[in-house]
């Protein structure tokens, strides 16, 4: 079933991002009119996931931010090298299927809209 598709992108991190709509729509990243909610970027395009993890950062300084989330960044690598590991470790009983699935598996960061301010 895995070889249904040539590549997976395998989301390994998500970050919420707590902001209104209206400047959600603003910063043109959960589109033009802030109808993309979800987005799933590959670790290898860090210029986009900085953009990302930038506007999450400033979304949670300041007032009365009550759960905040861990903003520690890895480099495209070590994502990598974090997803080889595991499936390496799941797939440890059929080492062929491992190495097919860490050639067609690229590690992603879901970067996702909370409108709700719910961490307020």
């Amino acid at each position: 079933a895995y070889k249904t598709l040539p590549s997976w992108l395998v989301v390994v991190d998500i970050v919420v991002v707590h902001l209104d709509l209206s400047s959600a729509a603003g910063t043109g990243l959960f589109g033009l009119l802030g109808d993309a909610p979800v987005q799933i970027i590959p670790v290898s395009n860090e210029t986009e996931i900085d953009k990302f993890y930038d506007l999450a950062e400033r979304c949670e300084r300041g007032k009365n931010v009550t759960a905040s989330q861990d903003f520690t960044r890895k480099s495209a690598e070590e994502w990598r090298q974090e997803l080889r590991d595991d499936v390496l470790y799941r797939f440890s009983q059929n080492e062929s299927v491992a190495e097919d699935l860490i050639v067609i598996m690229h590690p992603a960061i879901m970067f996702r809209l909370c409108t709700q301010m719910c961490n307020h």
